[in-house]
């Protein structure tokens, strides 16, 4: 094999590594200082593993000699953002506060830099089934350790995991009181899409049901009433679309099905004992009705 392609096979993988990386790590990392601003630890962290991922990218492409862009509308709309957002803050008169905000905070143009070129190497990076299955499992991984986190001192109480730093009873891995809700949201939406879209293995089914069971035992806990409200309007969506998709898929099976099971003209292929046939049973989304309920 060429060593020039596994050289450049490796630094895409190191690369698509690094991006993993922060999916996973930004939940979960932060640095427990009262001297170190709680954003600003997840902030850098996943600026400096966007950078190195961009870097290590960027030595593949030129020793390739050739990049290559991903052939999508989202990303000139990505591209268009990123214009508007430059010229936005050049026209502003504060140029350094527009850069960085408040330690580089999440309203910042370079945290909105960053997260284009984040999103940019994503869509470069992960192509196939398996990286797109190793996001699903890290995203789960993720969520399963806060959600670990938070119930274990939700039933041994704040002093419990504090690490002197997470003193009060709403101090969360994910910053506020309400982050929470939102991520579990997310990750509700994230379960639901999967349970309803995915075929599954008994055992893996059952696990993604657990785990849309405790996302909505922890947004009862948060009660964040806009994350109910959302969640509520999209599962209700979702549950028409799936409904009507179903509906529209068995009609047009029964459509095609019909002329090879139209009624025989000749007398002797008449059968003596017709049994009519059954109609399919048109399934409700139970999971999407179940947390449309829950909302």
């Amino acid at each position: 094999m060429d060593e020039k392609f596994v050289t450049e096979s490796l630094l895409d993988r190191l690369a698509r590594w690094a991006l993993f990386s922060a999916l996973f790590l930004i939940p979960l990392f932060v640095v427990p200082s009262a001297s170190i601003p709680f954003g600003f630890s997840k902030t850098a962290c996943f600026m400096l593993l966007t950078a190195l991922a961009g870097g290590l990218w960027a030595i593949a492409r030129l020793r390739d000699g050739e990049v290559s862009f991903p052939r999508t509308a989202l990303f000139s709309c990505l591209l268009s953002l990123v214009v508007v957002g430059v010229v936005s803050t050049l026209a502003s008169g504060a140029l350094a506060l527009s850069w960085s905000g408040a330690f580089y905070d999440t309203g910042s143009l370079a945290f909105f830099l960053t997260l284009a070129v984040f999103l940019f190497l994503f869509a470069s990076l992960v192509k196939t089934a398996d990286q797109v299955f190793h996001v699903y499992l890290l995203f789960f991984c993720s969520a399963a350790l806060v959600a670990l986190f938070h119930f274990v001192r939700f039933a041994g109480g704040a002093a419990l995991l504090s690490f002197g730093f997470f003193t009060a009873p709403t101090d969360t891995l994910l910053g506020r009181w309400n982050d929470l809700g939102a991520f579990f949201g997310a990750f509700a939406v994230f379960t639901l899409v999967t349970l309803e879209f995915m075929k599954l293995r008994a055992g893996l089914r059952a696990l993604f049901l657990a785990a849309l069971a405790v996302s909505l035992v922890i947004l009862v806990v948060v009660n964040f009433t806009l994350v109910w409200v959302l969640l509520g309007a999209f599962a209700l969506v979702f549950l028409v679309y799936l409904i009507a998709f179903r509906h529209v898929a068995r009609a047009g099976f029964e459509e095609l099905r019909a002329p090879a099971d139209a009624p025989s003209t000749d007398a002797s292929d008449a059968p003596h004992n017709e049994v009519p046939a059954q109609k399919p049973v048109l399934k409700i989304p139970l999971p999407s009705l179940i947390v449309f309920i829950a909302a």
